[in-house]
Order: C-alpha cells, then structure tokens, then sequence
C-alpha cells in the first residue's frame, strides 16, 4: 500500500474512533493499534502473493512422475477411445 492511501485510511479511522469516543489517549491507543493490525494483515497478504509467484516462476517437474498417456499423443488428434478420467 502506497504511503498516501495509507495516510487517507489512517485519518478516516481516526475520524471514526474520534468521532465515537472523543479525543482521550484511548482513541489514539485503538487508532494505532488497529492500524498495526490492518498493516500486518496486508504485508502478509503480499508475502503470501510474492511465494506464490516466486514458486510459479521456480517449479521444476518431479523427474520421478509418471507421464500421462495423453501426454504422447500427438497435437490435434483425438483418441480413438475415450480415456478413463
């Protein structure tokens, strides 16, 4: 999340809970401690989409596995049994 937009959703939150409490030191301990929580939630969403793109762009195929039959056909031909999926 961009510096900016972060700061809009921090003074919207901040309105809210100032606007339902009033300003004491409570409504600034909630304001922050949500804001910590909404960042840690968002880094791991991005951490969580960042493996998931680093493990696309590294996956290598298991030398073990078995090949499929429909693997050896050839492209644009079509069996002349239907394969039991």
């Amino acid at each position: 999340m961009e510096r900016s937009k972060y700061l809009i959703l921090r003074s919207t939150v901040e309105l809210e809970v100032i606007d339902q409490l009033g300003v004491t030191a409570e409504s600034n301990a909630l304001v922050n401690s949500i804001m910590r929580h909404f960042l840690s939630f968002s880094c791991a969403e991005v951490v969580q989409k960042n493996k998931g793109r680093l493990a696309l762009r590294s996956f290598r195929r298991d030398p073990n596995a078995q090949i499929p039959g429909w693997a050896y056909r050839e492209p644009g031909t079509r069996p002349k049994y239907n394969p039991v999926r």
